[in-house]
């Protein structure tokens, strides 16, 4: 979603925009028949709203969202609406940017087409109407035909959209559903959450979507009554809207962005850059990086524990564990946002911040995946490779426009333990912190951000260290697992998180 600077009271829909609208008093429903225009002889016009989804200018973007099956290479869901998803239409009031929380239309789906029909009708005054419904014409909003497609940030008004997102639902029993201009991000439930005991948060899902803003305009040279006004839509950073040249197909756009996290080992970092290891390349299998991974590995920790007897500490590292054994089990955004704006997205100046599931699994995610990473422009082009992890998930963010979130952190649960081996459970969980860049997280709309997260082969050292330590104080207690603290076991900085 683009922002309209300046211009009008708008929401920014993925890469399109929904206009401010008019107040109440000129949006009332007529569907009992106000300002005697009889809906009985109303010359409809039928439209459909397209399945197809606006794709991004790059890759776009239940705990576990959508699996590696259904998103392509670069991680993006299919450009079109998801199955069974709720179509209606909506407005603005025009007061404080709301939406419309009394009044929303329904759209049924026909087929596999979401029809909405639109007539023009001219009451006692003289006053041109637009009156749209949705295919079955039970319910009506009355939009006023405006002079022309000028959009004036002072007096914005008569405008509607499709969406997916119902601004009137707000049950009981779903108190943190807001109606209206405002909604949280979903709890995940207690039972299902070990780590934080339900006060963490979830992803949004796939769900929200919506058209660019919708109105009309006077026609001068129409002759009859439906051809006195055209249908227009906003424009992304104009002050003029533009006529809609096909009523049968509007399209709508994401009003969310994918944030996906992968971890990669590489063997040292250098001026700020990443060095894979030499012996790995784009033709080496999973079992051949970790092969050589562990070569290093395994050396470093020779290395390690010689330096260790020489600082008397009673500790010793393990040489059977692989670079293949260290798993991540969850991944988490703390101070993250998660009370968000319809129509400016979220709240990030808000208090109310939380912890936020990047990856949320019951199983651990191993390194077992080859994956690469380039860097750098066309004349100094470098490309990583490595062993690492992914999580099977592209969890979906609430985004109304391009967003910088300030102040979260990343904080991942790993740990150690053989290689697809789920009766050898492991004793200790180990915490890695990563501090953000200054700058902070930035998202777009409509687009999967890929991070990766660089781990060192004496990154990996530190945690085994880490481990052993903890398995020396839990046999001296007699303690047979040992959960984390808040205390990380690993901190990294800022360059280890780089976007793909």
């Amino acid at each position: 979603m683009k922002h309209l600077k300046k211009i009008l009271s708008i929401a920014i829909i993925a890469s399109g925009i929904m206009s401010g609208c008019s107040s109440e008093d000129i949006l009332d429903d007529i569907s009992k028949g106000e300002n005697n225009i009889d809906l009985s002889n109303l010359n409809w016009i039928e439209g459909s709203i397209s399945t197809q989804v606006q794709q991004g200018s790059e890759a776009n973007g239940s705990i576990n969202t959508r699996s590696e099956k259904e998103v392509d290479e670069y991680g993006n869901p299919p450009s079109k609406l998801p199955d069974n998803i709720d179509i209606y239409i909506a407005r603005y009031i025009g007061k404080d940017n709301s939406l419309d929380e009394k009044k929303v239309i329904p759209i049924t789906k026909i087929g596999s087409e979401y029809k909405y029909k639109y007539a023009i009708e001219e009451d006692t005054n003289g006053i041109l109407w637009a009156i749209v419904s949705n295919n079955e014409e039970k319910d009506t909003l009355k939009i006023l035909v405006r002079e022309d497609p000028n959009i004036d940030s002072k007096n914005p008004k008569d405008c509607f959209f499709f969406t997916t997102y119902n601004p009137t639902y707000n049950p009981e029993d779903d108190p943190e559903k807001n109606a209206g201009s405002n909604f949280y991000l979903p709890k995940v439930k207690k039972e299902d959450d070990r780590y934080f005991e339900g006060n963490a948060y979830v992803e949004y899902g796939d769900s929200l979507f919506s058209s660019d803003g919708h109105f009309f305009i006077k026609n001068p040279s129409g002759t009859t009554i439906s051809e006195k006004a055209k249908l227009y839509y906003a424009v992304q950073n104009s002050a003029t809207g533009k006529p809609v040249t096909d009523e049968s197909s509007i399209t709508m756009k994401r009003m969310t962005t994918v944030m996906t996290l992968c971890t990669m080992v590489v063997e040292k970092y250098e001026n700020h850059y990443p060095s894979s290891i030499s012996t790995i390349n784009q033709n080496s299998t999973p079992e051949e990086m970790i092969k050589e991974t562990d070569k290093l590995f395994h050396a470093a920790l020779k290395t390690r524990q010689a330096k260790l007897n020489e600082e008397g500490k009673d500790i010793q590292l393990d040489y059977e564990i692989s670079v293949g054994d260290f798993f991540t089990r969850k991944k988490v955004l703390n101070f993250f946002p998660v009370h968000y704006n319809f129509i400016t997205g979220p709240e990030t100046n808000s208090t109310d911040r939380g912890t936020f599931y990047l990856c949320n699994l019951n199983y651990p995610a191993w390194m077992d995946e080859a994956r690469n990473y380039t860097f750098g422009d066309a004349e100094s082009r470098s490309t990583v490779y490595g062993i690492s992890s992914s999580c099977d998930n592209h969890p979906f963010i609430p985004i109304i426009r391009a967003t910088t979130i300030q102040d979260a952190t990343l904080r991942l649960y790993m740990g150690i333990r053989k290689l697809n081996t789920p009766e050898n459970a492991p004793q200790n969980l180990l915490t890695v912190d990563v501090q953000t860049d200054r700058t902070g997280i930035s998202l777009e709309p409509n687009k999967n951000h890929q991070y990766y997260l660089m781990f060192t082969i004496e990154d990996l050292v530190d945690l085994a260290v880490v481990d052993a330590e903890m398995k020396a104080e839990m046999k001296e207690q007699g303690i047979i697992t040992r959960s984390s603290s808040d205390k990380a076991d690993l901190v990294l900085s800022s360059n280890r998180l780089i976007l793909r």
